[in-house]
């Protein structure tokens, strides 16, 4: 019996070549669509692994030193995150990575 289907599709194939290029065109576009408007919108509402317990995560990205006559702003150093951060009360885990850089800015001279 489906032998029988497969020989008729294939005959219906063969005699309307334009109009079978269409629908399975077509039928591939949607789905092409449809995956990745459900991708896109699994990555806004759904949360993934470090997202799920955002109340019990700290993030430290910028560390600040002033003195009298001078001030220093930058990423906290591993020696920082080491001495401060591992020792804070009643943490589980810690997590220490390097800053990523997305970009650089030249400026003229």
């Amino acid at each position: 019996m489906l032998k029988n289907y497969i020989k008729i599709a294939i005959k219906v194939l063969l005699r309307r070549k334009f109009f079978t290029f269409i629908s399975l065109f077509a039928i591939s576009f949607t789905l092409v669509v449809l995956m990745v408007a459900t991708a896109a919108l699994d990555h806004v509402f759904a949360p993934v692994p470090p997202e799920t317990k955002q109340d019990r995560t700290l993030g430290i990205f910028r560390a600040s030193m002033r003195g009298e006559n001078s001030a220093y702003n930058g990423n906290p150093g591993y020696g920082f995150l080491d001495k401060y951060v591992r020792t804070l009360p009643n943490v589980e885990m810690v997590s220490i990575f390097p800053p990523t850089r997305m970009g650089m800015r030249l400026s003229p001279t």
